[in-house]
């Protein structure tokens, strides 16, 4: 997705914002257009950004704007200066000279009248129907430029020449246009050739957008919507957001992605976006009325205190099938028998949190869940739980515990559960990706890559090779040296409507041609919170691999989903390129010149060698000065830690531990070698570059954590100082903060550590 604001053009990948910056040296005048910002796509992959009386071009296939426009416009065959810059509906761009319009298909000129302001254009099969800012509509004939026909759309006593947005849907052309204080909003029909006035308003309308059956227009004031087939008109000048707020905003812009989310592009809160379902949850604080009527029904209920597996449960169900389902602080268990290993539910196959404090069966037999963080369902198929789905607040479910026990179904399906300051109440079935599991298309795009543990942009040269020549997101090919073999893809599904429930379906041809599931739940950390998947690939042979991607919103729904795939080229040595006729070679002087042939063979092993150990080295090394940033920075709490999200690119605990052997050596020496390495590691080569290699490229804050909590622990048992003291030296933000990693490395409070 692109969003245009002052100065520059922001990416959004489904997870975050990149843009790229213009400057005015890049844009070439356009006299005649004096509106707003408009973006248009041709077909030859360029973005021309047309502004007030400028216009500065987008190369897409490396996103970043073209430094000399003009060069583009003579390229495709204008000579002349522009004036105004078009772009039909099916891609076709036309110039506006001082001879007339510009056709780049056609490489014709149509001469258009005098006097008259052009602001659209629609082509037919032989006219070019062009519209213009005194409201007069030309059919003109695309071969002689000759005036076919002339329609008025408004009164002359009007003048909404001011700006003009303009869209068509099959038939059928809608326009708004605005003089200095009102709008109005027209229809034009391409077989009748008649105007049709639909509203007029005393405020601006700004955009144009089709959504399924209905045209959305934003404007001064909230927006509109009009039914293309009834016409029926309503008009939202209040928005609501998250929380219950209600905002008036100016809508610059609409637009819907795939999923049928809603992005509103405003004059002072930026960009809002709308999911295309409510969430189903309803929240009700317990001042209100509501709440004493449900939680009067649950009255009756209690905490349970019974123990299974030696843990005290805060909860007990038995559903419809006997199945016994027992709630702890560990997780969820499930018994189908009462003598048969349980079914355990926690935080690795789909909860948000392993502390569940209530459960209840719905009407479909489904079994949902409130936890200390949020709303979960197991889904049943066939007597198999086949999906846990969790909700948050990013649906409306409260940022607050729930209480042990509280939750119960009523007898319209309803469930209603009771948490510290509210009653959150829904039904089922109007989950939509819950009972009724629609497949909803995902694209998946490359939004990242690195190789050998350094970041690659489109067009850049690494070693004398070109590992991309495009942006990124466009790449299809990745052309790697043999020696730079280790690399990290990051994907997004582009899941605007539900990032967390992103699944992954992966198949590499030329490594393991078996597809391979992956999500945030399914324990493998190659999917983060934010739904992208990090996908690692080591020690590459020379070869290709074809890396396919699929993506969808369960983990089990893969029909109709797309495709998409990837080809890594990893290119021989020369000696292997060129092995036939180096093998003629040695065959015809082996007995002359043995030992020459045994020495040069030798010495190309070693240089490779070499060339692995020095990129390995340098990672190293980089780590290392990563971890010496950190020497006069306070340890604070991150964004995951204060909202309890799960660490990304979290380091694995053997790389900790390697890590705690290495560090003394690495910070007292500046020459290294993997053989020294593998001494004070007591580890083989190949797993300690395998550790390495797909652990170095991380933060090190988990180590720096470790190394000062090893620290603390040392002065509690060799020193009198006080706690705090301790925890300033170790330069922890606080002592809580401190208090809180000590204990959960230790098990033990710092005070506690000290006695034992």
């Amino acid at each position: 997705m692109i969003i245009s604001t002052i100065g520059n053009l922001n990416f959004y990948d489904g997870a975050g914002f990149t843009h790229i910056d213009t400057r005015s040296d890049y844009q070439i005048p356009l006299s005649e257009y004096s509106y707003n910002s408009r973006l248009l796509f041709d077909r030859r992959k360029h973005l021309w950004v047309k502004d007030a009386h400028s216009v500065a071009c987008v190369d897409l296939a490396m996103e970043q704007f073209v430094p000399d426009p003009e060069r583009v416009i003579r390229e495709m065959g204008c000579s002349d200066p522009i004036l105004d810059i078009f772009v039909d509906g099916i891609g076709g761009t036309w110039f506006l000279t001082e001879k007339g319009l510009f056709d780049v298909k056609t490489q014709k000129t149509l001469s258009i009248p005098n006097g008259l302001h052009l602001q659209d254009l629609v082509p037919c099969e032989k006219m070019l129907l062009t519209f213009y800012d005194n409201g007069e509509e030309l059919g003109l004939d695309r071969e002689t430029g000759k005036i076919l026909h002339r329609t008025k759309s408004y009164e002359d006593s009007k003048e909404f020449n001011k700006s003009s947005v303009f869209l068509r849907v099959d038939s059928l052309c809608y326009m708004v246009r605005n003089s200095e204080k009102e709008g109005i909003m027209m229809s034009f029909d391409l077989a009748t050739l008649s105007w049709k006035e639909i509203m007029q308003v005393p405020y601006h309308l700004n955009d144009l957008a089709v959504f399924q059956e209905h045209l959305y227009i934003a404007s001064q004031y909230g927006y509109w919507t009009y039914h293309l087939e009834t016409g029926k008109m309503v008009h939202y000048n209040q928005i609501s957001m998250i929380g219950g707020k209600l905002s008036e905003p100016n809508c610059n812009a609409i637009c819907f992605d795939k999923q049928g989310g809603m992005w509103i592009g405003t004059q002072r809160r930026g960009v809002l976006y709308s999911r295309p379902r409510m969430a189903p949850f309803v929240v009700y604080s317990f001042d209100n009325p509501k709440a004493w009527e449900y939680r009067a029904m649950m009255d009756h209920l209690q905490q349970n205190d019974t123990v299974v597996m030696g843990m005290k449960t805060n909860c007990i169900l038995t559903d419809s099938r006997q199945w016994t389902w027992y709630g702890t602080t560990s997780g969820l268990y499930a018994y189908r028998k009462p003598d048969a290993k349980p079914l355990a539910f926690n935080k690795k196959n789909g909860l948000l949190n392993n502390v569940i404090n209530a459960i209840v069966e719905d009407k479909n037999h489904n079994i949902w869940l409130s936890t200390s963080y949020g709303i979960s369902c197991v889904m049943i198929e066939n007597g198999k739980p086949v999906f846990v789905n969790s909700f948050n607040s990013y649906d409306n479910v409260p940022v607050e515990s729930f209480t042990n026990g509280k939750a119960m179904c009523l007898d319209d399906g309803t469930i209603i559960m009771e948490s510290v300051d509210h009653i959150t109440t829904f039904n089922p079935d109007s989950f939509t990706l819950v009972n009724h599991r629609q497949h909803i298309k995902l694209d998946v795009k490359l939004i990242r890559l690195l190789v050998n543990g350094n970041f690659i942009e489109g067009g850049q040269e690494v070693d004398g090779n070109m590992i991309i020549d495009c942006a990124i997101s466009r790449a299809k090919d990745i052309w790697l040296n043999s020696n730079q073999n280790t690399i990290t893809l990051t994907f997004s599904g582009l899941n605007y409507f539900r990032p967390l429930q992103t699944c992954y379906r992966v198949r590499v041809k030329g490594i393991d041609d078996v597809w391979r599931v992956y999500s945030y739940f399914n324990g493998t950390g190659l999917v983060d919170s934010r739904g992208l998947l990090h996908l690692p690939m080591v020690g590459l042979k020379p070869g290709d691999y074809e890396v396919e991607i699929q993506a969808s919103v369960f983990p089990d729904v893969w029909d109709g989903c797309n495709t998409f795939s990837w080809t890594v080229h990893v290119s021989q040595p020369w000696w292997q390129a060129t092995g036939v006729y180096v093998l003629l070679l040695l065959v015809i002087t082996a007995l002359v010149f043995y030992n020459l042939l045994i020495f040069n063979r030798n010495t190309r092993m070693k240089a490779h060698l070499n060339a692995e150990e020095s990129s390995i080295i340098k990672n190293i090394n980089s780590f290392v000065e990563r971890c010496k940033s950190y020497d006069n920075e306070l340890l604070a709490p991150t964004d995951d830690e204060l909202f309890g999200r799960k660490v990304e690119l979290s380091l694995s605990p053997e790389f900790l531990e390697l890590m705690v052997k290495l560090m003394p050596y690495l910070l007292k020496n500046q020459r290294v070698t993997m053989h020294k390495l593998t001494e004070v590691a007591q580890m083989d080569v190949v797993p300690l570059y395998h550790l390495l290699a797909t652990n170095i490229y991380k933060s090190p804050r988990q180590l720096i954590m470790l190394l000062r909590l090893r620290k603390a622990a040392s002065l509690l048992k060799t020193t009198n100082k006080r706690v705090e003291d301790i925890s300033k030296e170790c330069q922890f933000y606080t002592p809580n903060y401190f208090f809180g990693n000590f204990f959960h490395l230790y098990k033990k409070t710092p005070g506690e550590y000290r006695n034992s």
